[in-house]
Parts: structure tokens; C-alpha cells; sequence
């Protein structure tokens, strides 16, 4: 299966490259949102969380997590 992959990769560079920029992404995003969350619930201001709550009500945000999940199927939690 390994020496399958590879020689279709190496027939079609393109879509190895586009695999690649999805796995980075979902590595990167999903524990990077994470960590976000967990740094807001460690803290004892009440500030980060209400600026969090607001972030996430944005169509700014909302938007990105769209374009995220589509374009690299990674999905955040709420």
C-alpha cells in the first residue's frame, strides 16, 4: 500500500501537495483552537471570556470556520 502511495504521488506531485496542506492544517488548527480554549477557561479574568464569546458570535469567525472546513474539512468545536 506504502509503494502504491508513493508512485501515485510521484505520478500526480500536485495532489500530494494538496494532501499535504490538509493534514498540516488539520495538525495545526485543531489543537491550536484547543489551547485557545483551555487558556481562556484557566484564567481568572472574566475579560478573555467575554472577548472569546464575542469572536466567536462574529460572521468574521463564523466565516473562516466555514472556509476551514471546507477547504480543509478541519472542525472546530463550538
Amino acid at each position: 500500500m506504502e509503494q502504491y502511495l508513493l508512485d501515485l504521488f510521484l505520478q500526480h506531485p500536485t495532489a500530494g501537495t494538496i494532501l499535504a496542506v490538509i493534514g498540516t492544517a488539520r495538525i495545526i488548527n485543531k489543537p491550536l483552537f484547543a489551547l485557545f480554549h483551555a487558556v481562556v477557561d484557566v484564567t481568572k479574568t472574566t475579560v478573555d471570556n467575554a472577548f472569546l464569546e464575542k469572536v466567536e458570535a462574529s460572521k468574521v469567525y463564523k466565516a473562516f470556520l466555514f472556509i476551514l472546513d471546507i477547504a480543509f474539512s478541519v472542525k472546530v468545536k463550538k
